[in-house]
């Protein structure tokens, strides 16, 4: 008899059904909420204030939900190394950078710049990784730069029109 649990044959289907869709909806949900939420926090407290906060709140809401205790893992010089290099610059410093830009460039700005993120990551990975390119790549770049442009001009237009009152 099969144990597998109903929960795990759910995500597996929502997986093969969307191909992994699912999961870069949820990445872009979060952008905005990332991006948004914090504008406000931003104009009164330090990127630093706010991004130790949420880490500390994301961290314990994890650490319930995981429960790294119970997980076998064998920990040497190679994973604390590694763990130390992936939050340093892979959480902490990239998140700091990032607000630090909302706060200067505002939430807006700040997300059509982030867009551009998997445009750069695509083309490194063909260039640096070999990766096969497909014409799905080609619609999705021109998705992301088309949306790009016209939310510049919609933006540049409603400053030139503020401008001239």
């Amino acid at each position: 008899m099969n144990k597998t649990s109903n929960s795990v044959k759910f995500k597996g289907i929502i997986l093969t059904l969307t191909g992994g869709c699912f999961w870069g909806l949820l990445a872009a949900l979060f952008l905005a909420v990332y991006t948004i939420q914090p504008a406000e926090l931003l104009s009164y407290y330090d990127t630093t204030m706010v991004i130790g906060w949420g880490m500390l709140i994301g961290g314990l809401l994890l650490i319930v939900a995981f429960r790294p205790w119970n997980m076998d893992i064998i920990v040497d010089w190679q994973v604390v190394v590694t763990m130390i290099v992936i939050i340093l610059f892979g959480t902490i410093l990239s998140f700091t950078f990032y607000l630090e830009g909302v706060k200067y460039v505002g939430p807006t700005k700040a997300s059509l710049y982030a867009c551009i993120e998997p445009v750069s990551a695509t083309i490194i990975s063909i260039l640096w990784l070999k990766v096969a390119f497909s014409w799905i790549d080609i619609i999705g770049f021109i998705f992301i730069i088309s949306t790009i442009f016209i939310l510049s001009i919609n933006n540049s237009s409603s400053t030139s029109s503020s401008e001239s009152l």
